[in-house]
């Protein structure tokens, strides 16, 4: 039997869970080993506040009027690019040309903005100048 230096006390053997063993050095000298689960590392505790998922903000795509973008392009904007029917699409465009503007649907921030970003490049290629706003609801 192994006892441990200085203390007079049996030394454990193995590595039995939750009892600390012991292994030799280079020297021949007994070191203790804590048990298993001190030698994994330790997760850092991290407090947080239960909160229920919110839904995430919407904004408002709202196409603007000019005098150049035919009704028709719009028309097909809508469709393609929004997903209108032929008359949501319709509506929107006659809304557009009555108000200067209309709201063309609600989106989360990404959303809204990759639309006006493709139904823009789209006028452009066609060289129109439509133009569109987002704004929070």
């Amino acid at each position: 039997d192994h006892q441990l230096p200085g203390l007079g006390l049996p030394a454990l053997k193995g590595h039995e869970k939750g009892h600390h063993g012991f292994h030799h050095d280079q020297n021949g000298r007994d070191h203790i080993l804590p048990p298993a689960a001190e030698l994994q590392p330790q997760k850092q505790g991290k407090t947080s506040l239960k909160t229920e998922p919110r839904e995430p903000k919407r904004y408002k795509v709202i196409v603007l009027n000019d005098d150049y973008t035919t009704f028709e392009f719009v028309i097909s904007v809508m469709m393609t690019v929004f997903l209108k029917t032929y008359e949501e699409a319709c509506h929107i465009a006659e809304t557009t040309h009555i108000h200067q503007k209309a709201t063309v649907g609600t989106y989360t921030l990404d959303i809204a903005k990759s639309r006006v970003a493709k139904a823009t490049a789209m006028a452009r290629a066609e060289g129109y100048p439509l133009r569109f706003d987002v704004q929070a609801e």
